[in-house]
């Protein structure tokens, strides 16, 4: 998509229900542009839960324009302010995590977790995660990452599109838009 002068252009979009956003972590890896501080992105959603980088590498060869490259080594990760907005769990019960992900490789062993996105809390909180663990894109809910569902092993090398959805009582994962997790109850980990 093209402006009156041939520039490139990315359209937004953010839902809201009376007028109220109901996104409140919109955050495009393209968003390089829209912030002076080249160690911030920016959340479109409305809420200013801006993230501060460390140690990650900006591209332009995103999936939808440019991407943020993380190594995996000195703890690299874009971090999201304490906000209110972000607790989710403790004002919904409903809850989806999105990401295009490209994998240049996955670990194999189960518990060796490749957080994507996720909200820790305290011992014993509620938190929540989108995370590839030991090559499985898996959704975690619940106090101390008690719960998660997820059964499709991912190719490094290539772009995914992963969606965790939690509804109160159920966890699905969706890879390239299949339902991978089925609409069961998340299986209790040991």
């Amino acid at each position: 998509l093209n402006d009156a002068d041939t520039d490139s252009v990315n359209v937004t979009y953010n839902w809201y229900v009376h007028n109220v956003s109901i996104t409140v972590l919109n955050m495009h890896m393209t968003n390089k542009m829209y912030s002076a501080n080249r160690n911030t992105t920016f959340d479109f959603s409305g809420y200013n839960n801006y993230g501060v980088i460390t140690d990650a590498r900006y591209n332009t060869t995103g999936k939808i324009g440019g991407a943020y490259w993380f190594s995996g080594i000195n703890n690299n990760n874009i971090r999201m302010p304490l906000s209110t907005s972000l607790n989710m769990m403790n004002t919904t019960g409903n809850l989806t995590l999105e990401a295009w992900v490209w994998a240049d490789g996955v670990g194999t062993t189960a518990g060796v977790d490749q957080h994507i996105v996720s909200k820790h809390g305290l011992s014993g909180s509620t938190g929540y995660a989108l995370i590839i663990d030991g090559g499985v894109p898996s959704m975690w809910i619940g106090p101390d990452q008690s719960s998660k569902a997820g059964i499709a092993s991912i190719t490094p090398g290539r772009w995914y599109h992963l969606v965790g959805v939690w509804n109160g009582t159920s966890c699905m994962i969706y890879v390239n838009g299949t339902n991978y997790g089925g609409s069961t109850s998340c299986v209790s980990l040991p």
